[in-house]
């Protein structure tokens, strides 16, 4: 005995996991499982597949059975960033400067201590 064609749910109330009680209008696909329902509370038409997954109470019907789509994982690549082109800055010529000179003693002050 097999399941019965999406075709005889035409004109009948199933219900929707999250939307609640819908009625089908209009057999758009049979093969995909595909109808046109208007939902009871907001009257609003729309395009459904019929599967367990959104219905309860359609295991008596042919269903397609929908796989979850996973979207592959992203990753942020950041670019290095040339900083050279930020030092043009009056004041950061300035700290650059000072950097400089703090260095420059510290290596003398350590050639002077190595040749101790």
């Amino acid at each position: 005995m097999g399941k019965k064609g999406i075709s005889e749910l035409l004109g009948q109330t199933i219900r929707h996991r999250k939307l609640g009680e819908l009625e089908v209008i209009e057999i758009c696909n049979e093969e995909e499982c595909k109808f046109y329902g208007r939902i009871a509370e907001t009257s609003e038409i729309k395009k459904f597949i019929l599967s367990t997954q959104f219905f309860k109470g359609v295991s008596a019907f042919k269903t397609v059975e929908i796989k979850p789509q996973r979207s592959a994982n992203q990753s942020n690549r950041h670019k290095k960033v040339n900083l050279n082109k930020y030092r043009n800055h009056p004041l950061v010529k300035e700290i650059d400067k000072n950097e400089k000179k703090k260095k420059s003693e510290e290596s003398f002050i350590d050639d002077v201590i190595a040749s101790l």
